[in-house]
């Protein structure tokens, strides 16, 4: 088995190869295995980031007045007249 851990910053921070998967024979099989391993690490990286930018991000549009859900129109001001 090999397992990968990564960070909310995409970055590979271990990885872990267990020997019955290291064989001289087969090195392509261990590479595809650490290709997985690495993928699934930040896929579920990318995950937990969305699921907490979610959870924050949804904390402040319901404490927004209006729930900060739509284009925000700005009041214009008149330039100076000139005359």
């Amino acid at each position: 088995m090999v397992v990968v851990e990564a960070n909310g910053n995409q970055e590979l921070v271990s990885i872990r190869i267990d020997r019955e998967v290291v064989t001289p024979d087969d090195p392509q099989m261990l590479e595809d295995l650490v290709l997985a391993a690495a993928n699934e690490a930040l896929r579920k990286a990318r995950e937990l980031v969305a699921s907490e930018m979610a959870r924050v991000t949804g904390a402040w549009a319901a404490s927004c007045p209006g729930s900060c859900s739509g284009p925000v129109a700005w009041p214009r001001t008149r330039p100076p007249s000139r005359g």
